[in-house]
């Protein structure tokens, strides 16, 4: 009996050890996990704002190469492959400078956005849509390069435009509360101030006050979001 005794005592001893080391294990583990993850979000962000910069670039590098082309009096030379009316104005509400036979030389001189050029033809200095005009390579190239160079500068700006927006939002909130709020997201937790900055300002605000403090729910349109004393609580989906 006595032995019987030591053995539970010794193998009780043995598993509460084994359970004080597994416990400590699974905590340090739960650690790492945690710290990884936020290593995740922060190469998630920094990736972000590489690829801004490698847009930047780009960008940076088309105007360089389109830079002789915008200087050039005429870009390239080609023919109207229809009769067309040539205006006045970059649209079809100009008002029609002259009657265009087909197949015309006409002198392209400038990409005016739209799909319009503005041309020469003879001694007339107006506006043709470039489905009027014959697709030579020269034409063709034109085309690719104005319409592309024109997409890739008004996607910069908007690029630029985000660079700015992110870096007040960052000032504002920190920065992985400015992220989200750049994507758009909502979060339980979140302020009312950071809402507005992510989805906008609601339709209306239902609120009541207690001795809870202040419970509001903001009406979207789709959406209804709920705070308690200014954070975010819960939300529902229409």
């Amino acid at each position: 009996m006595k032995y019987l005794l030591i053995f539970i005592i010794v193998c009780y001893a043995t598993g509460f050890a084994f359970a004080q080391t597994n416990n400590a294990k699974v905590s340090d583990l739960k650690n790492n996990l945690k710290r990884l993850e936020k290593v995740s979000q922060e190469l998630k962000n920094r990736t972000i704002v590489v690829q801004d910069s490698i847009l930047l670039i780009e960008s940076q590098i088309t105007n360089e190469k389109f830079a002789s082309l915008l200087t050039k009096e005429v870009i390239c030379i080609t023919q109207n492959g229809v009769q067309a009316k040539l205006r006045d104005k970059p649209s079809t509400a100009g008002d029609e400078i002259a009657i265009i036979p087909k197949n015309k030389s006409i002198e392209v001189l400038e990409y005016m956005g739209e799909s319009y050029w503005k041309v020469r033809y003879t001694t007339f200095i107006g506006y043709l849509n470039e489905v009027f005009l014959s697709q030579t390579e020269e034409m063709k190239y034109a085309i690719k390069k104005f319409e592309g160079n024109k997409k890739i500068s008004d996607k910069n700006q908007k690029e630029q435009i985000n660079a700015l927006t992110l870096n007040a939002l960052k000032a504002k909130f920190g920065n992985e509360n400015a992220y989200s709020i750049l994507n758009h997201s909502i979060w339980i937790g979140m302020t009312d101030d950071m809402a507005i900055e992510s989805i906008g300002s609601s339709k209306s605000i239902n609120k009541s006050v207690g001795s809870w403090g202040v419970h509001e729910q903001w009406v979207y349109e789709k959406r209804f979001l709920y705070f308690e004393n200014g954070k975010l609580t819960s939300w529902q989906e229409n």
